[in-house]
Parts: structure tokens; sequence; C-alpha cells
């Protein structure tokens, strides 16, 4: 059986809650703009749903990108979390840090508080996730829709509404006893309550139809979906409830302005009011879009309909501009990332199971030489295995370094003084701090460089041997992920 430390392991939940962390700063800055650029008067409504799609997709986005990248932005802050409660797993250490900001806790007998962190938000968002569902499946099963007789003239009148509008899309008509008002669904489907069959007028039924159509042709069955799934994963942003209501009535009021360049405005807002009645004012919001399934009041959309606004026409570019604005907007904020370790020899030692003492002498050495710690330790269990005395074919000691270019650095120094830990750590590191300089901080070329040589890597490239080396210091190791950080030291 897989153990949930096993799945959950420190490194993994260090990245898990930088990721998240890194998502709510982006989402709360994307989301907050469009908020405001919602509210602000006389914004057509094809800028406001511009604003919020980009908003609720955005920091998806900008949070990966920027928490993969090796180049972060410093807050300047330094923000410490408890230790985790005990729990029967082996003990692990870990911390999460940013450029500047870094979450880091002791090590403790059981989680870190990362992995309780993360283990937290995936319960929430399954126990989320799983009530969406089952959200879902009983609104299907109360609906319990049928086609609509292919003899009925609301048929007709679908044909003559995708003609007269140059839809191409076919369109399943449904009809459903429990329904109060008709609601599109996806895979291209319109499901009219019986009521619209028998009471609605035909120019009512056109009007409905076109609605509906709309929304299909618009895709915001899918985008309604999508902005519940992303409330459910990330219930911990209250923002995006806002989005989702915002969504939903920019929605509502393009739909009606589709659907009144083909039919009579007029006959859509009454269509709305005699919908609305069979609800007794009181529709449920429900998880399709609808003429009255949730929404802005059908007071707000009746008088847009009355006031004719003009529609949206060649304002693709503006909807570009300011999706890209937003985006860009967050790109430009600092991230969360994982810095894989603790500051504190003891943390670093039970990370790599060595003594306290050689640990943070590792950490110490590494810092000063302006080298990441996480690097430090990958490249010098690597070389030595963390034996102080080895003596390789033409390296010493901890980091293997040889007596050349050791002397390079420090004129003078013998054998036996790179025997010495701190001599060794520090030359070593150094050493390697000047590839990474040299290679403009890319890690993967400085690793290699330290191995084969920097002039034989410039003049031949990477042997075999070397791409190996590069690959047991950077991938992942025991415990570890894959090495994603910056080389230098934060």
């Amino acid at each position: 059986m897989i153990e949930l430390p096993t799945i959950l392991s420190a490194d993994t939940s260090a990245r898990a809650a930088a990721w998240l962390a890194t998502f709510a700063l982006h989402s709360t800055v994307l989301l907050g703009a469009a908020l405001a650029l919602a509210r602000l008067p006389r914004v057509h409504e094809s800028i406001r749903e511009a604003a919020w799609k980009a908003a609720l997709l955005g920091a998806l986005a900008t949070a990966s990108i920027a928490t993969l990248s090796p180049n972060g932005r410093e807050l300047g802050v330094r923000v410490a979390i408890p230790d985790a409660l005990p729990a029967a797993a082996a003990p692990v250490a870990g911390s999460i840090a940013a450029p500047g900001v870094s979450v880091a806790h002791a090590p403790a007998t059981g989680w870190t508080a990362a992995q309780w962190l993360v283990a937290l938000w995936a319960a929430g968002a399954a126990v989320s996730l799983a009530r969406l569902g089952m959200g879902w499946r009983r609104f299907r099963r109360t609906l319990r829709r049928e086609n609509v007789p292919a003899d009925h003239p609301v048929h007709a009148r679908l044909e003559a509404l995708r003609e007269r509008a140059g839809v191409r899309r076919r369109i399943r008509l449904t009809c459903s006893e429990s329904l109060r008002t008709p609601v599109a669904i996806l895979r291209g489907e319109i499901c009219l309550p019986r009521a619209a069959l028998a009471s609605l007028a035909p120019g009512e039924q056109d009007a409905v139809l076109a609605h509906e159509t709309a929304h299909l042709l618009r895709g915001d069955p899918l985008w309604l979906w999508l902005a519940s799934a992303l409330q459910a994963v990330f219930f911990f942003q209250p923002l995006l409830r806002l989005a989702a209501r915002g969504l939903r009535e920019t929605a509502e009021y393009r739909c009606d302005a589709w659907a009144a360049e083909r039919v009579d405005a007029l006959v859509l807002a009454r269509s709305l009011v005699s919908v609305a009645g069979w609800s007794h004012g009181r529709a449920a919001p429900l998880p399709v879009p609808g003429v009255a399934a949730g929404g802005p009041s059908l007071t707000r959309r009746v008088e847009r309909l009355l006031r004719a606004s003009p529609p949206a026409r060649g304002r693709w570019a503006a909807h570009a501009a300011i999706g890209v604005a937003l985006v860009a907007s967050a790109a430009l904020l600092p991230s969360v990332s994982a810095a894989q370790g603790q500051p504190g020899g003891t943390g670093w030692s039970a990370r790599f199971g060595i003594s306290s003492g050689l640990a943070a002498a590792i950490e110490r050495a590494a810092r000063a030489e302006g080298v990441d710690p996480e690097l430090a330790f990958r490249l010098v269990r690597t070389e030595s295995r963390f034996d102080e005395r080895k003596l390789g074919p033409g390296g010493v000691g901890l980091t293997q370094i040889i007596v050349p270019t050791a002397r390079r650095l420090r004129p003078g120094v013998t054998r036996d003084e790179l025997l010495q830990r701190d001599t060794n750590l520090h030359l070593g590191l150094r050493y390697l701090r000047h590839m990474l300089d040299r290679y403009d901080g890319r890690v993967q070329s400085a690793v290699q460089a330290y191995y084969q040589g920097p002039r034989q890597l410039d003049r031949n490239g990477a042997t075999a041997e070397t791409r190996a080396y590069a690959g047991q210091v950077l991938g992942p190791q025991a415990g570890l992920a894959a090495y994603r950080g910056p080389g230098f030291a934060r």
C-alpha cells in the first residue's frame, strides 16, 4: 500500500504549496483588477467579459510560469510557519521559500507544515469537487428531459433562426416537466420547460430560442462549468465567486443583445417576464446558463433591452488588449517558490542523512560563496557521498576539487589543506559559483563545466559522461524532485 507521506513528500509538498501561494497572490491581483474594471461606468459588457475570463485563467498561467522561472523578484520579507503536528510518518523537513519570501520550519517528528497545508487543500478540493459533481448529477436526474417531438412547430422555429443567423451548428431540442426556465446544456442542447411549448406565443418562443442559441454559440455552458470547477479547486480564493457571478451576468446581457438583433427586443423582454413568472420571481441559480437561470435581475435586463444598446462589433482588439494587460500585470508580480531545504543545519541533515555539523558547514559555505544550498548539497552528495576524506582520481574531499583549480582560487593551497572540510567546501563551491557566472546562471551548463571543465565544454560540448553526471546532480534523487532552483543563493 502507498503511504501518504510517500505521495506527499516534503519536497513535492513544498513545491505544491509554493504554487498555491503564488496562485493566491496572482489571482487576487487579477480578479481584483477585473472587479475594479467591471465597476467602472460606461464600460461595455464585452470588455467586462474579457476581463473576467482573463482573470479566471490568467493566474493559472502566470503562477505556473513564475513558480518554474529560476529568476524571480523579491518581496523583501520573511515569514515563518510553526512546526506541524506529529504524525506516524518518518521524520522529514522542508520549507517553502520565495525570492525574498521564505516559509520555513524546523524538523518535526511528522509531516512538515507544507505537507499539512497541501493535504488540507487536497482534501478541501476533493470535497468541493464531489459536491459539484453531485449537484450536477442531481440536476440531471431531476431534469428527466426527453426530446421535443419532431413534428412540433418549435423545431421549425429553431431551424428558421439558425438559417437567419447563419448558424451551422446542429442543436438538440429537449423538454422537461420539472424545469422552470429554458437552459443551454453542454454538447449543444437546449432544454425547454413544457410550459414554454404550451404557454409562450410563437414570437416569444423565437426569442427564448435565440437567447439559448447565443449561449451555445458563445460556449457559456463550458465557461460556467470551468468557473465552478475553479471555485471548487481553489476554494480558498473568495474572489472566484465574484468572477463566476460577473461572468454569468455579462453572459446573460450579451446573449440578450445577440437575441435582440434577431428578434424583436420588446418580445424578448416580454418572454423574460413570462419565464420569470413560472418561478414566481425566485429563479434559483442553476449549473447551466439560461433565460432566467440566475444572474442579473430581471429589471436590469428588461431596462437594457428597452434602451436598445448598440451591439459589440469591432472590439476584438480591445478584448485582447484587456486580457494581455491583466495577465502581464500578474506576470510582473513576485512568485513564491520552493527553496528545497531550510535554513539551519539540522533541517538539511534530516533531508540528506548527514550530521548536523556537516550540514551546517555546507550551507554556511554555500551562502558565503553565493550558491543555492540545495544545489551545493546535491553536488557534494554526487561528488563524494559526503565523505570528507575521499580521494578521487584527480579530486579531493567533499567537492572533489582538483589541486590546480583550487590553487587558481587560492594560490599556495596544499592537498592536505583541501582535505580540511571548510577549505574544501569554500573553494569547491566558489568554483561552482564562477561557473554559474560564466554561463549566466544556466545551472545545467555550470554543473557540466564543473565536471568537464569550461574550456573542454565550450570546445567539444558535453560528453555522455558529463551529461550523466549533470543528470545525477540535477535530476530526481532519493526523496527529492528534480532541481529547478536558480543556482545562486537567494
